[in-house]
Formats: structure tokens, C-alpha cells, sequence
């Protein structure tokens, strides 16, 4: 299939969303949260594919997403986003997207950057019980819209810090990596820089009113909008002490022989069991 080049014009200019985000950040000013749709791309160029699109548009931001699948003749695909940046400053820079092949990114024409999926995954095992540390590779979200497990999904990823100064910048990607000789195929969701905490939720933005949820009566609900964990050491509450080294050391958990409770595989009593349903609150 022919490639697809498409350039909007100026006057469409960024699609972007600009939110202040609920918690102000510690000098006190409001964060600036930009939320940038992967299919409002400025310029770009994409190979379409039947099978590689057959996805569902419930389960992406905004009810699109940019995609491309490259057969071996078919040159790189690409994808550049002009943003309006209001404020210097390091922006934390977020991606829901599906690397498959591979996939990089630059800002304002500078050094190349490899989303290397693998390696992310591996800081994340590795630190896993490390105070504090903030995962970068976020479950996996089928997108397939029959359902298949295969490479139809979407990720969130922290790619970390951006230091921005104020004003226009551009952004562009590669979809699919640059390996010659192969099939290269990769999709983006959106992406969001911001100032402040973010905590990814599958693919509303904050703020966003989750769909289809059921409706309670008011007086028996209340909105659970919990603020993001700091982990900070003079938490009223902190349960990790219950945590074992390894999972598992202990046996499994089983009923005690009265039955009156739980206790571990070693006897001891465990007072965690397991999870209660949820009921509204009385």
C-alpha cells in the first residue's frame, strides 16, 4: 500500500489539551498538564495495514490513535507534533503506545531516543522493592477488537524528564523502528508532558469522567479520588512490613483450624485474608 503523508494546516494548529492538575506542585504554583492525542499529529507519514488498524476505538484515548504497519519495501513511518509549551520548566514525558518494532523520538531535531521496552522492564524488576521508585512500563491493555492477545495492545511508559523552554517545540517519532528488511509496525495512543504527578488511568485523561459506570444513588457513594502515594515516611498507615522477601516462603494461606480466621502456611496467624467485596458505604 502507498504511504499516507498528511499535513494539517497551520490554523488547526496543536491538538492539545492544557489541564491544571489537582495537586499544586511544591513551590506552590499550579502544574501545567499537556494531553496530546497520537491522531492529531501535524505531519506524518503511515502505512495502513486491515489487520494492524482492527482495533477498538473504546479503548483509545479520544477514539483513535496513529498507527502504522511497514512491509519491507515501504519506508519508515513517522509522525511530528508541534506543541505550544506555556512555561519553562522539566516536564515529566508519558507515551501510551505499542512499540512492537521499535520506536524513537526527538525533540526539535535533536538526539534520536529508543523506547527500549525490554530494558525498562528489567529497572522495573530490579527496583521493584526499592522505597519509592516509580515504575516505568505500565501493564499491558488489549486493544484487539476481536479480542486476541497478540500485538494489538497499548502501554503506558515513563520516559522520563524533559527540560522545555517556553514556547513552540516539535516533537516527532518513528513508528516502527528503523531495521531494514523486515516488518516494522507501531502505534500511539497519546502522550502527555506535564509539570506535576500523573498517575496513568488506561485512557482517560484526569479529570475525564470514566464511561459506562454504574450509577449509584448519591447518598449511598462517594467519589474515591485518592491523591498519588508519595510514600513518605510518616504515613499513618504503612502495611509493607507484612510483605514477605520472597513470595511465597511462608506456604499458603489457609483457613485455621478453628475457622475462626487465617493463618500462613507455617502456622502464624495472618490477619490480611483475603479481600472483602466492596458495599456502599453505609
Amino acid at each position: 500500500m502507498p504511504a499516507r503523508t498528511r499535513t494539517l494546516a497551520a490554523a488547526l494548529a496543536v491538538a492539545v489539551t492544557a489541564v491544571a492538575a489537582v495537586c499544586p506542585s511544591v513551590d506552590g504554583a499550579e502544574p501545567v498538564l499537556l494531553w496530546i492525542e497520537g491522531e492529531a499529529a501535524h505531519r506524518s507519514q503511515t502505512h495502513r495495514n486491515a489487520w494492524y488498524d482492527s482495533v477498538s476505538k473504546q479503548e483509545l484515548s479520544g477514539g483513535g490513535q496513529i498507527a502504522s504497519f511497514a512491509e519491507v519495501a515501504q519506508p519508515d513511518a513517522w509522525a511530528e507534533y508541534d506543541m505550544a509549551v506555556p512555561e519553562a520548566g522539566a516536564y515529566h514525558f508519558w507515551l501510551r503506545a505499542n512499540p512492537c518494532t521499535g520506536l524513537t523520538w526527538r525533540v526539535d531535531g535533536g538526539k534520536e531516543i529508543v523506547l527500549d521496552a525490554k530494558a525498562m522492564q528489567e529497572e522495573d524488576k530490579k527496583n521493584r522493592r526499592t522505597k519509592g521508585y516509580q515504575p516505568k512500563v505500565f501493564p499491558r491493555w488489549n486493544i484487539a477488537v476481536d479480542g486476541k492477545a497478540d500485538a494489538r495492545y497499548m502501554t503506558w511508559y515513563r520516559l522520563g524528564p524533559l527540560d522545555l523552554a517556553k514556547g513552540r517545540h516539535t516533537l516527532r517519532f518513528s513508528l516502527g523502528g528503523h531495521e531494514k528488511g523486515t516488518k516494522r509496525f507501531a502505534a500511539i495512543d497519546c502522550f502527555v508532558l506535564t509539570t506535576g504527578a500523573f498517575t496513568p488511568n488506561a485512557y482517560y485523561a484526569p479529570g475525564q469522567e470514566p464511561k459506562d459506570l454504574v450509577a449509584f444513588p448519591e447518598e449511598d457513594s462517594w467519589a474515591f479520588e485518592p491523591d498519588r502515594d508519595a510514600f513518605a515516611d510518616e504515613a499513618v498507615l504503612d502495611l509493607r512490613h507484612l510483605n514477605e522477601e520472597t513470595a511465597g516462603q511462608h506456604g499458603f494461606i489457609r483457613l485455621s483450624p478453628d475457622g475462626g480466621g487465617f493463618v500462613r502456611g507455617d502456622g502464624v496467624p495472618d490477619f490480611r485474608g483475603p479481600p472483602a467485596p466492596a458495599s456502599p458505604r453505609p
